[in-house]
């Protein structure tokens, strides 16, 4: 099955930066973790994520390399974002730590 996918990348001082609009994490399943590497960013930003702080599970929560970190909508059940960082972000605390 393929997937569609827009992508958007900037690279800054050797830094690496995606932003992915998944379209709904849990319907990627095991594509992610292959697509995030194939990505090789030091940040990935996902957006439309389309899960809840309930229905996120561990396997899709952490990924080997990478702390993360996630945002849900208070007013609108559903609407999330993801932030994968190679590096602690300062000032944050990160839901899951694959290091």
């Amino acid at each position: 099955m393929a997937m569609a996918v827009a992508v958007g990348e900037t690279e800054v001082s050797g830094l690496r930066l995606v932003s992915w609009n998944v379209n709904g994490i849990r319907a990627r399943g095991k594509q992610l973790r292959s697509m995030l590497q194939r990505l090789g960013a030091e940040i990935i930003c996902l957006q439309e994520t389309r899960i809840t702080r309930e229905l996120l599970d561990e396997p899709t929560a952490i990924v080997d390399g990478f702390n993360s970190y996630f945002s849900y909508s208070r007013r609108r059940r559903g609407y999330s974002g993801h932030l994968l960082s190679k590096a602690m972000i300062l000032g944050s605390r990160s839901t899951h730590s694959a290091h």
